[in-house]
């Protein structure tokens, strides 16, 4: 089995959760130890005459235990009622009522029941021929003010389980009350029974057993925790995985999942399935676990999910999914993918939910298809010092910024991340940048000196409407980069038209071209100093219309001129990966 991400299917490992249950009256005594009895107060009990045996304990309608509570009644059907009630049900006038009422409450062990997040419930049976409305009602530790439940009406002959959930049904004030609960120590303090129209025959005759309360069960899944880093562990086959914690008080447990790309497009296409069963679950302390066993010279996929303790415990939806391809003698891989993390929005399907996880698993798979190795940090781990980014003369940093940006000031590369571009670029890093609208937004937010001078860059025309870009030769420094975009969705990550056009600052180059738009208004990317190639759409949306073959193959081409330009190696393409 595998789980993706809810949107589209749903592999869900979410339980119903199951509150404790505590019994209020359960009829089992048949001493009577709540001394029910009718009310007296004017209005409560209307047109009806109550027999003096309440309730009669019967072995019918038995919900819990061997006996439930039988509540009998007679009405005046006669003529029209004289007095209205003013505790109606559904309208203005309701003649028919009666209340049974808990005398002695705190004689009936547990009766106290929690309001916050409280659940009542009791099991109803109506025998008589007519419809009926049931209702609870509480009282206060000083019987000072008493609030009703819901009505809830019980059709001729019909069995209910009469629910009140105090965490989203607020009580309605009943004679005393005030529509509001009295502290923490309410109590059961009376059984309603109305007749909104007049009888139809003179008996009336409800059957009540097991008043319970509970706390409401925790069906909410703790929000899912974010992925700081997937890296190359002490030992070969070894990796160590880095996840801040989930925001969740509840809490219990973090579960950690491992794909690969067999399960990319399987079972929905575009899509990364993780199997059902966790390689590691840790204790709500820990926040970093190490896996072994994992094959080198291959994509492996890591997500974690955050559970929590409730009595059938809620997992939360996957984490984002990193990515990490291993050297055989366990030593640090080549390249290093960088996640920026302002996309992932819980509830889009972008990217993080519905296992739309491209931006790793295309640039995964076309590292993997040059033989080359790689791990994966967030942004926020590279800016915040948990991870650092480490300059090699024959590595490569991606830095993925997806759709980051797009007009929204503040989105894309924060001042930290800035800082770091502009630090690993100075001590000879390799670098790769892209993203759709992160220009754009620097240039929004007052960040045009750092697109500038960091980025090497302008941005001249934000979202400039088109998603091809144009084949126009090889990279080299100052020159294009090959490259092209495929508009139509699901044979590439994400097709979109918010793309930035930039051009080239002082020193810098065009790397790619924008398919109708004249280069001297808008280029798609620029590259500078053998150092950095900066690309204005996000690298995993390259592709071309033939479909995923051909969208692979221009991406491993795309990447290949990169490392070429910024190491002067040529990579060695697998060219088996498209037979």
């Amino acid at each position: 089995m595998f789980r993706i991400i809810p949107a589209l299917l749903v592999a869900s490992l979410t339980a119903v959760s199951v509150a404790d249950v505590t019994v209020i009256e359960g009829f089992e005594n048949s001493g009577d130890p709540g001394n029910w009895g009718p009310s007296a107060t004017a209005n409560h009990t209307l047109n009806a005459t109550v027999t003096d045996s309440i309730p009669v304990y019967v072995a019918t309608d038995v919900t819990e235990g061997v006996q439930a509570g039988k509540f009998t009644a007679t009405w005046a059907t006669s003529g029209t009622a004289a007095t209205e009630n003013v505790y109606d049900s559904a309208g203005p006038l309701t003649y028919w009522a009666v209340r049974y009422n808990i005398n002695a409450p705190t004689s009936l062990n547990n009766n106290a029941i929690p309001t916050a997040d409280g659940i009542l419930e009791a099991d109803v049976k109506n025998n008589s021929t007519y419809p009926v409305q049931v209702a609870l009602v509480v009282d206060s530790s000083a019987s000072s003010q008493l609030e009703r439940g819901p009505l809830v009406e019980v059709a001729a002959g019909a069995s209910i389980t009469y629910t009140w959930n105090f965490a989203t049904t607020p009580p309605v004030g009943f004679d005393t009350g005030d529509n509001a609960f009295s502290g923490t120590s309410q109590r059961v303090k009376s059984l309603l029974v109305y007749s909104a129209v007049q009888p139809t025959a003179t008996a009336l005759d409800v059957t009540v057993d097991n008043i319970r309360s509970s706390n409401s069960p925790d069906l909410t899944a703790p929000a899912a925790p974010r992925l700081q880093s997937v890296l190359q562990g002490a030992a070969a086959g070894e990796v160590i995985v880095r996840w801040a914690a989930s925001p969740d008080a509840d809490v219990a447990s973090y579960k950690v999942y491992v794909s690969n790309d067999s399960q990319f497009g399987t079972p929905i296409a575009n899509r990364l399935a993780f199997p059902s069963t966790p390689v590691a679950t840790l204790g709500a302390a820990q926040l970093t676990a190490t896996i072994t066993g994992q094959p080198a010279g291959q994509n492996i996929y890591v997500a974690v999910t955050a559970v929590d303790n409730a009595a059938a415990a809620n997992e939360s939806d996957l984490s984002q999914a990193f990515g990490v391809n291993l050297e055989a003698d366990g030593s640090a891989p080549l390249d290093r993918i960088v996640m920026d993390q302002d996309r992932y929005a819980a509830g889009s399907a972008q990217f993080e939910t519905a296992g739309y996880f491209h931006a790793v698993v295309y640039t995964a798979q076309t590292l993997d298809s040059l033989n080359r190795t790689f791990d994966t940090v967030s942004d926020e781990a590279i800016a915040s010092s948990i991870a650092t980014l480490a300059a090699s003369p024959d590595g490569i940093v991606i830095w993925s910024n997806l759709q980051d940006g797009e007009g929204a000031p503040g989105e894309a590369l924060s001042a930290g991340a800035l800082t770091a571009i502009s630090n690993f670029i100075t001590a000879d890093g390799n670098l790769v940048v892209s993203g759709s609208g992160v220009a754009e937004s620097l240039a929004a937010s007052g960040g045009s000196a750092q697109l500038s001078a960091v980025l090497r860059a302008t941005a001249v025309q934000p979202s400039i409407g088109v998603s091809a870009v144009v084949p126009v030769g090889t990279l080299a420094e100052a020159s294009p980069i090959s490259t092209g975009q495929n508009p139509t969705i699901n044979t590439v990550a994400y097709a979109t038209t918010a793309n930035d056009g930039i051009r080239p600052t002082a020193g810098s180059g065009v790397a790619a071209e924008y398919v109708g738009v004249p280069p001297a208004t808008a280029v798609a990317g620029v590259a500078a100093d053998e150092a950095l190639v900066f690309l204005g759409f996000a690298f995993e949306s390259a592709g071309e219309a033939s479909g995923p073959a051909g969208s692979a193959a221009v991406r491993q081409s795309l990447m290949s001129e990169m490392i070429e330009y910024l190491t002067g190696e040529t990579a060695a393409q697998d060219w088996q990966l498209f037979d």
